[in-house]
């Protein structure tokens, strides 16, 4: 039987310029006739029925073609194949946040018949092993119901693309949130050096001699099984809802939102957040409701020590559930009052996700925004659940490789979009390991030692951090930098300026496609000068007496956007304490920077925090890298 590899569909769009790989299955030992663009193409199915051809590579246009494929008395017959550009859109979250979720679908939709842009979908699977096959459909820009559904990111990237090409532009979707870079890189990766990835390759291992190798829904119901159970609710009883404060030593600050884990390490249980808030005299005979965004994985919440709302294990999926709670007019009173949540997480991490925190006056336009410091305190602390290792999980080793991207692989890409590394941030330190050995294991499925890589840097989020120290974020964004410092066709684009407080899925994808757009016209297509596009780097640091001299590429006359230097530049001496700089200078392409506290300085850090201020730019108003 005649069957073409996944993403070869009517509708889809073929890489320019390159050879065209096009593969499949049909009876063993029988010809294969491949006609497209004038060429005609003759292959025999291998002993297993396997094929594979190439075609010569083909100009760029708004031509739609018909490829045609023919074995036996089978015909398979694809339409609307056009030429140009095509670039996989990779990572978690951040790029598979679609246009609807973003104020970008509006500008999409009114330009969506001036562009030809389409996006072959990529159905969420995990394997233990490679697969030849996955689920998945190539759309239209045009059909905006589909539109709906684009990574945000990777559309404003192809807006920008097709408008300086003048070609149509494919985007292969393979994002999923919540997903480790491990994941995605392939097998034979780790077995080129079983001594540092043994972890991983024992987990590989176990997940293909596990009891669930081959049967999901059992893995599934015995997980299921496996949540922890809330069980009782002390902190009630005992007055954590209500006034006065019990045991006020006990209770911790937290930026909201945020994970239990910030303060809490790897558990899960039961943990309490409050918030005094004032409510304006004017508000009390009004209707108000509470807005707490997602709250991972259940919540009773109390208004001035009552219970107004509550989400417990019999909603589907809670800890994807956006909370709206009705606030009865009889519990508000003028001036202060309490805001009480009770969180209990069932497994994994969890806390008060948001992004939306805030108390609104329904019928108006008036709210107050909840986001920022609550008070925190465990009431229970119970193990993170150990699941059974399963062939279908997306955080085992390689089984996003396996199952999303390898079914794709050799379909003729120019390059690789990457957003990635807010699920890798418990690691974060082997970020450094994991993300160039990624890289290398594509470029290696591919046969493409230049295959390039663009990857946005981690945007913030949780609140500003006002004394220096350790960040996770900024352990891999200086990953993500030296990766591009360091291997050719890797690049890189810091996204400072996009980040909303307390919100960990930036809207501004328009900004970030725009920049990730500069980053591959310059330095892949060839049509924009570096200067305009690349962001300052730091490439050395000298000191001399207290002052440290940082230089940089692509610095020309850098500048602190309104002049604003504090809280950004951070020294250290050898024993290791952090101080921001109080004295900071940008002269001739380079920073002058010292710390009255440091005398003797041995590092230097910019930008340094999970959100940072960075206001460092260079001539052309491009925000610098974060850099240690």
């Amino acid at each position: 039987m005649l069957q073409l590899g996944s993403p070869f569909q009517s509708g889809m769009i073929l890489q320019q310029k390159m050879r065209i790989p096009v593969w499949g299955t049909a009876t063993p030992g029988k010809r294969v006739l491949i006609v497209f663009a004038g060429q005609a193409l003759g292959i025999l199915a291998d002993e297993t029925g396997k094929w594979q051809g190439n075609l010569s590579p083909v100009d760029g246009s708004f031509l739609e073609y018909e490829m045609i494929i023919r074995s036996e008395d089978e015909k398979i017959v694809l339409t609307h194949v056009r030429v140009g550009e095509v670039w996989v859109c990779g990572g978690q979250s951040n790029m598979q946040h679609s246009l609807k979720e973003t104020p970008l679908f509006e500008l999409a939709k009114l330009v969506s018949g001036h562009v030809d842009i389409a996006e072959l979908h990529v159905a969420m699977t995990e394997h233990h092993a490679i697969q030849e096959q996955v689920a998945c459909s190539w759309h239209d820009s045009t059909d905006h119901s589909a539109l709906a559904g684009f990574t945000a990111e990777g559309w404003s990237f192809a807006y920008e693309i097709a408008n300086r090409m003048h070609v149509p532009v494919g985007l292969l979707n393979i994002s999923r949130g919540g997903t480790v870079v491990e994941a995605w890189t392939p097998k034979f990766i780790y077995d080129a050096d079983p001594v540092k990835f043994k972890h991983q390759l024992d987990r590989i291992a176990e997940a293909q001699n596990c009891k669930f190798a081959n049967g999901r829904d059992e893995f599934l119901a015995v997980a299921d099984t496996m949540r922890h159970k809330d069980v009782s609710n002390d902190g009630f009883p005992d007055g954590w809802a209500s006034d006065p404060l019990p045991q006020p030593e006990k209770w911790r600050s937290i930026p909201v939102p945020n994970f239990n884990a910030v303060l809490y390490g790897d558990v899960n249980g039961a943990f309490w957040y409050r918030k005094e808030i004032e409510i304006p005299e004017e508000w009390i005979h009004d209707e108000l409701e509470l807005h707490l965004g997602v709250i991972d994985d259940l919540d009773t919440t109390y208004f001035n020590g009552v219970q107004i709302g509550f989400t417990g294990p019999e909603t589907k999926d809670p800890w994807g559930v956006k909370r709206i709670y009705a606030v009865p007019q009889e519990l508000v009173r003028k001036g202060r009052n309490l805001i009480a949540v009770r969180n209990f997480d069932e497994q994994q991490m969890g806390g008060m996700m948001g992004p939306e925190l805030k108390l609104v006056r329904k019928g108006t336009d008036d709210f107050i925004d909840l986001a920022g410091d609550w008070l925190i305190r465990a009431e229970k602390l119970l193990h993170q659940i150990e699941y059974p290792v399963s062939a279908f999980s997306y955080y085992e080793p390689s089984s996003l490789f396996n199952a999303m991207l390898a079914p794709l692989i050799p379909y003729a890409v120019r390059g690789v979009l990457w957003q990635h590394g807010e699920n890798n941030s418990w690691n974060a330190e082997e970020y450094g390991t994991y993300y160039p050995a990624m890289i290398q294991g594509w470029r290696k499925a591919w046969q493409r030692d230049d295959l390039p890589f663009i990857s946005g840097q981690l945007s913030g989020c949780h609140g500003r951090a006002h004394v220096p120290g350790e960040s996770s974020f900024a352990t891999i964004r200086e990953a993500m930098r030296r990766a591009a410092q360091e291997i050719p066709g890797v690049y890189c684009v810091p996204l400072a300026g996009v980040s909303e407080e307390h919100e960990i899925h930036f809207r501004d994808k328009l900004t970030v496609g725009r920049r990730m757009a500069d980053v591959a016209s310059a330095g892949i297509y060839g049509i924009l000068k570096p200067d305009f596009a690349f962001a300052p780097m730091a490439v050395d640091a000298v000191l001399s007496g207290k002052m440290v001299a940082v230089s940089f590429d692509y610095g020309k006359n850098l500048f602190f956007r309104g002049d604003d230097t504090t809280e950004q530049i951070a020294l250290c001496g050898e024993d290791g304490v952090w101080y921001w700089a109080d004295a900071v200078t940008a002269k001739d392409g380079k920073l002058f920077v010292c710390s009255g506290k440091v005398p003797t300085p041995v590092k230097v850090r910019y930008a340094w925090t999970d959100n940072p201020k960075a206001e460092l730019c260079n001539a052309f108003g491009i925000r610098a890298f974060p850099f240690e």
